[in-house]
């Protein structure tokens, strides 16, 4: 198949939180401003982005990150705790790590 590529490390990990609606600006901002600079200074990553999505009652916060390597992504994660206070999180998901196998944006990026 044409523009897959079965030797790509790169790796996705989808993460999402279930936040109480009242607790959710202040969860976003700590996300922002503490969280996500932790994200950007550490090696190995290649993308971020953070999603909101509104429910009744609470707010779905997913984060998408990807990472050159698993190595990457999972030094980053035992080093790095992540703590919330009690009572604000309704449910977090376990996180979901995929292995990128095709990317349209590395493939525009290259024709432009």
């Amino acid at each position: 198949m044409v523009g897959v590529n079965h030797k790509n490390s790169e790796i996705v990990r989808i993460a999402s939180v279930f936040v109480m609606q009242p607790h959710a600006e202040a969860y976003l901002n700590r996300l922002l401003e503490a969280v996500i600079p932790a994200y950007q200074a550490t090696p190995g990553l290649s993308a971020l982005t953070v999603l909101r999505r509104s429910l009744v009652g609470y707010e779905e916060i997913t984060t998408v990150t990807t990472w050159q390597s698993e190595q990457h992504m999972q030094s980053f994660y035992e080093s790095t705790p992540v703590s919330s206070p009690s009572g604000v999180l309704i449910q977090r998901d376990p996180p979901h790590v995929y292995q990128v196998v095709f990317d349209a944006s590395h493939t525009q990026e290259t024709e432009s």
